[in-house]
């Protein structure tokens, strides 16, 4: 289970939104697999975080590239190099149904990025990007994910 604590607040409004709801969808996966619910909603879940979590990485991405950051390259890379690592999880547990496994990848994950993201937005916050004060900011065409934001 993800804990959600409030330090893991950045002060950018959507990006706290996402982080929420990903702990939220993360969490409500694990208690699907544990409770027991039917394959079909477990499934259901286990997708849902996963396109959520494409989406947000794919909004900060834009959100990064539009601020002409410096390292926007890097996070770039990184995006891709987690997009092929859930392509590889998602092969291996339809596969294997080895949910647990891509349950706690998910975890650390979501851990180490909300903390990582934290980091890197201090300069949004601080007013140094070009997209503003950050608060609430929305790189164009990023649009709404089904109603979580």
């Amino acid at each position: 289970m993800f804990e959600w604590h409030d330090d893991y607040l950045i002060d950018i409004d959507r990006l706290d939104t996402h982080h929420r709801q990903l702990a939220h969808l993360l969490n409500k996966s694990y208690h699907d697999y544990s409770g027991g619910a039917p394959a079909e909603e477990r499934d259901v879940t286990l997708v849902e975080l996963l396109d959520f979590a494409a989406y947000h990485l794919n909004y900060e991405a834009k959100m990064i590239v539009l601020s002409e950051h410096a390292l926007s390259e890097k996070y770039v890379k990184d995006i891709n190099l987690f997009r092929r690592k859930v392509l590889k999880i998602q092969n291996y547990y339809l596969q294997r149904a080895n949910s647990q496994k891509m349950l706690s990848f998910m975890n650390r994950w979501i851990t180490n990025h909300i903390t990582g993201a934290k980091a890197f937005f201090v300069d949004f916050v601080a007013g140094e990007s070009p997209l503003g004060s950050g608060h609430g900011s929305s790189p164009e065409g990023a649009g709404p994910y089904g109603g979580h934001e």
